[in-house]
């Protein structure tokens, strides 16, 4: 582990299985174009995409449409508004 790195808190969420994959020349650069597109999408929002990161994305996306993980809310929860005590009988905050 490089110096100043600290472990995940979630020993389960380390990457450590390693799958060997082989493809066409002609799948690779599809890949690679693929790879290029996401980027691409998510340059404004500073996410780095590798090859890694988009085939995580791929087996997370189809495990979710599939029903085998829960699908996360696209949109982070409404923060409650602040409790704001009301003068009773008056209808004044």
């Amino acid at each position: 582990m490089p110096a100043g790195r600290r472990p995940k808190a979630n020993p389960e969420d380390v990457a450590t299985v390693i799958v060997a994959l082989r493809v066409t020349p002609a799948e690779r650069e599809l890949l690679d174009e693929l790879v290029t597109a996401r980027a691409r999408e998510l340059a404004d929002e500073g996410v780095p995409v590798t090859l890694t990161s988009y085939l995580r994305s791929l087996i997370r996306r189809e495990a979710k449409e599939r029903g085998l993980l829960p699908s996360t809310t696209a949109n982070p929860a409404k923060k409650k508004p602040p409790n704001v005590s009301r003068t009773k009988g008056t209808g004044q905050r």
